[in-house]
């Protein structure tokens, strides 16, 4: 190897010596920018996960907020109690429609969706139905007793029940998701950290030694120190 390279002219072993770092230099940085890359890529869909999951968390407390407003007009008679029913049903459909589109991708989480829906209309078409059982009541066209007895039967808290674990199933496929898509991610942080330092450490031994290699070589072909 020593006698090809003291064979050949000063100018190519120049340019064979700076070509071998500038390929090193050019993978190291082709390698690094391939990991950001995916390190980005990763980032953002642990943004999205993380959108997703307060959306998920927005749409059990409106659920929640629907039950607290039905429930404390039932026991009140006043339509103010009525406030966070009408509240959360707004915030349900707006919360429902964004996860629908960002979980296009997901069929699990999409049939999951549709189920909390059917949940939700359940326990919506109850909660009508005991707001104007409660309104007769008020209003004198009907008495207590048949609007207690409908209302013990528990079918809103089914229906609620239902979506209570629904939500919790769709958050926690969420919450496995983030954690594949974090270990991505922290995978891309320590392979670009290891590209970029096995990448230096290499160049600096390349070069230390392509170097000591040219100047041996021109060294002999002078038979020594000019």
């Amino acid at each position: 190897m020593f006698q090809i390279f003291d064979r050949m002219k000063l100018a190519t072993r120049l340019f064979t010596v700076f070509s071998a770092i500038l390929f090193i230099f050019v993978m190291v940085v082709g390698v690094a920018l391939f990991n950001t890359r995916q390190l980005g890529e990763a980032e953002r869909w642990n943004t999205h996960t993380h959108k997703v999951m307060n959306l998920a968390q927005d749409q059990l407390a409106s659920m929640i907020n629907m039950e607290t407003g039905a429930r404390g007009f039932m026991l009140a008679g006043q339509d103010a109690f009525l406030e966070p029913y009408v509240a959360g049903r707004a915030e349900f459909r707006k919360s429902w429609s964004a996860l629908k589109e960002l979980t296009a991708d997901n069929p699990a989480q999409q049939q999951r969706l549709e189920q909390m829906q059917q949940r939700h209309e359940e326990f919506t078409a109850v909660s009508e139905s005991l707001i104007l059982a409660r309104r007769s009541v008020q209003f004198g066209n009907g008495s207590m007793e048949p609007f207690i007895n409908d209302f013990a039967q528990g079918r809103d808290k089914a229906a609620m029940d239902a979506f209570r674990a629904l939500n919790s199933a769709f958050y926690q496929a969420e919450l496995a998701l983030l954690a594949v898509r974090s270990q991505a991610a922290e995978t891309s942080r320590t392979s670009t950290y290891a590209t970029l330092l096995g990448g230096l450490v290499l160049s600096v031994l390349l070069a230390a030694g392509l170097g000591l290699l040219l100047t041996r070589s021109v060294l002999r072909q002078l038979g020594g120190e000019p």
